[in-house]
């Protein structure tokens, strides 16, 4: 979907895009035949056109550069890097990371990392979230709804490592 959309309503118009998404869906393919779920080699297969990838990491060795800098991968450490150190998911270990990406945003190290969360007030609101509950059940109620009604921790949820096989 993502794809189509890019295509339709950024490239058909001469366009460019600036698109936030998770990851797993926005990476190079790490080889040939490893399209699924990946919309960037399908942006490239349809349109001829290059897609420059950055992705949100944090390792220790970015420590000496300044938050919010996006570092390129190419000609440096990172271009062979593991990237099941970066992308804390099994799926990417063993892939260099300069396969998968062009460059990182680094925004610091996790253990310094925050995050801005709802306000619980809001689904407080009956209508709203009776609502919330009409679509959850719509979608086969795969969303655990109560947690949005309790405070969190602004603290990033730090990621469980990912053991990848030297």
């Amino acid at each position: 979907h993502m794809a189509s959309v890019v295509e339709r309503e950024v490239l058909a118009k001469g366009r460019r895009a600036l698109i936030f998404y998770g990851s797993g869906h926005v990476t190079h393919s790490p080889s040939a035949g490893q399209n699924e779920g990946h919309a960037v080699p399908l942006i490239e297969q349809q349109t001829g056109q290059r897609v420059y990838v950055i992705v949100a990491g944090s390792h220790p060795r970015l420590a000496s550069y300044p938050r919010r800098t996006v570092i390129s991968c190419s000609g440096t450490w990172l271009e062979s890097a593991d990237a099941g150190e970066f992308m804390y998911a099994p799926p990417y270990c063993g892939f260099p990371l300069g396969k998968l990406t062009d460059a990182v945003l680094y925004l610091g190290q996790l253990k310094d990392l925050t995050q801005s969360l709802w306000n619980p007030a809001t689904f407080l609101d009956p209508a709203y979230w009776a609502e919330l509950q009409r679509r959850n059940a719509i979608t086969g109620n795969h969303v655990d709804l109560e947690p949005y009604r309790q405070e969190q921790p602004v603290s990033w949820p730090v990621p469980t490592p990912v053991s990848c096989p030297a």
